[in-house]
């Protein structure tokens, strides 16, 4: 009888020795994470800041040397680490904004030199969490989460950063520069706001309409998508990146967002070689910052109209990689 009262206590505390021990593992690895952020950030003097939204914060690593110019924001992805895994209504939601196994939205700002550059997290993403009770990172998950990465309520977020940008830094204008899910709230915030003079996305899915829940990595069926918004942006400069090795569906999705937009001079796009969804990007980035982001009018066109094909296009990807800079001066 005591040998059996020995050994059930001993299994019950070998159990809370490993829930303890696993507890330890998730803090741990958020604090590995941001030491891995510090490293990208601090070289290029961006200050980590912790920007309070709606019961949370989005982890921020800033650069504000002059007010007065427009600041570059950048905005993370957010999915899983597996590859192929996709969302659905029935993703249990603590997976939701993991810290990001290569903040690529990070590293690509750490090669901007303007003089204004800020890298925003997901909501959640580095918030610490337990398997032994409902932490705060299981609570956020629950508010920000339940549509998807692309959801209302981290739209909101971001809404509430950028404002709080503004108030603390005393900036005017953005230039927001999205990579992944976050290219998709670029495009949303953008939309939605009169302070954003022009939007980046890297590696974008900006039409999620044609996937049933549970196809598209970053989008669960409610979540909002881009291309509904699509005609509010036909006035605003875009430039959208897309990967020569990427899934041709980034392709599919960027023509039925343009098509969506309409006619207008202010859209480009480009296939970037040797880029897929991940790698290819951070080297690259400083060239593709150079390229135009403007709304200038074709002047071998007369300047009359916008060059603009709105016929179904034929995705065949020996045909269409251009850059689609709607001056009539794209590269073929």
């Amino acid at each position: 009888m005591i040998f059996k009262t020995f050994k059930k206590l001993s299994t019950l505390a070998l159990g809370i020795t490993l829930l303890a021990g696993l507890a330890a593992c998730e803090s741990g690895a958020v604090h590995v994470k941001e030491t891995q952020l510090n490293r990208i950030a601090l070289p290029v003097f961006m200050i980590k800041r912790q920007i309070p939204i709606a019961d949370v914060s989005l982890l921020a690593y800033e650069r504000v040397y002059d007010p007065l110019k427009v600041a570059h924001i950048y905005i993370e992805d957010n999915k899983l680490f597996s590859d192929g895994f996709s969302y659905t209504k029935d993703t249990p939601q603590i997976l939701f904004a993991k810290a990001p196994a290569n903040p690529l939205a990070l590293r690509l700002a750490a090669r901007d030199k303007a003089s204004n550059v800020i890298y925003l997290s997901a909501p959640c993403q580095f918030t610490s969490r337990s398997v032994l009770y409902e932490s705060k990172a299981e609570e956020c998950v629950k508010k920000y989460y339940d549509e998807g990465p692309v959801s209302a309520a981290v739209i909101n977020g971001y809404m509430q950063a950028l404002d709080n940008i503004r108030r603390y830094h005393g900036v005017d204008t953005f230039v927001l520069n999205g990579y992944g899910s976050g290219a998709s709230v670029a495009a949303i915030l953008a939309s939605q706001r009169m302070d954003v003079e022009a939007v980046r996305t890297v590696a974008s899915y900006l039409d999620a309409s044609q996937y049933a829940d549970g196809q598209l990595d970053h989008y669960v069926e409610g979540g909002l998508n881009p291309i509904d918004f699509a005609k509010t942006m036909a006035h605003l400069p875009q430039y959208h990146f897309l990967g020569e090795e990427d899934h041709i569906e980034s392709l599919k999705s960027y023509h039925n967002y343009a098509q969506a937009v309409g006619p207008t001079w202010c859209l480009r796009h480009s296939i970037i070689p040797d880029a897929d969804d991940d790698d290819g990007w951070v080297e690259q980035w400083p060239a593709l910052l150079q390229l135009p982001l403007d709304c200038r009018a074709d002047q071998q066109n007369g300047g009359m109209q916008p060059v603009v094909d709105l016929t179904p296009v034929p995705f065949n990807p020996d045909t269409l990689d251009i850059m689609d800079d709607m001056h009539g001066r794209g590269k073929k």
